[in-house]
């Protein structure tokens, strides 16, 4: 008796995780649907508002200051049509290129660390970035260029 009633709960466990994962996949596979069709909702709409910012040529001051002062937080997501999964799964990247001439901020940005950071900290996030983005193994000249003139910047006060 006791063999079938331990044989069996492994079993069962199994079986509650397998229908968990499940569920769970279900759900994600619904957010993820939600955030495509929010995406093309927004990409039609911003079409439709260029289209109709170009048609328009006179606007009140009064829709201009409406526009400027902008919504509370919520309704800003909704118009976004930011998702349950662009919130937890999507990443935010910095956008922008480059600057001609490097900054303590830029510098920090490429090997994401803070601007101060110790000796150690930055030496290692170099060497992460670059064993991962190395030319000779299929990685860009200039990012590799870029990664070791941050970590040098960063370090110029440091030694």
């Amino acid at each position: 008796y006791q063999r079938s009633v331990h044989g069996e709960n492994p079993l069962i466990y199994g079986g509650v995780a397998v229908v968990v994962l499940g569920a769970s996949a279900q759900m994600g596979i619904q957010a993820y649907q939600d955030f495509q069709a929010n995406k093309a909702k927004q990409a039609k709409q911003a079409k439709n508002q260029q289209e109709d910012t170009t048609t328009t040529t006179e606007s009140s001051s009064e829709g201009v200051r409406d526009q400027a002062k902008g919504g509370s937080e919520s309704e800003k997501k909704e118009e976004t049509g930011e998702s349950l999964f662009s919130q937890f799964f999507s990443t935010t990247f910095y956008e922008g290129g480059f600057e001609n001439k490097m900054t303590r901020r830029e510098a920090a940005l490429i090997l994401g660390v803070r601007e101060s950071a110790n000796e150690k900290r930055i030496k290692d996030a170099h060497r992460r970035i670059l064993v991962k983005n190395h030319p000779d193994r299929g990685g860009s000249a200039f990012i590799a260029s870029k990664v070791n003139e941050a970590k040098d910047f960063l370090l110029k006060g440091k030694t």
